[in-house]
């Protein structure tokens, strides 16, 4: 719970903000 959601985020969002 969180590695999907995080996973998720990089692939849908890799410019959002949250790139480390």
């Amino acid at each position: 719970m969180g590695s999907e959601l995080r996973g998720i985020c990089i692939s849908l969002g890799t410019g959002s903000g949250h790139r480390r």
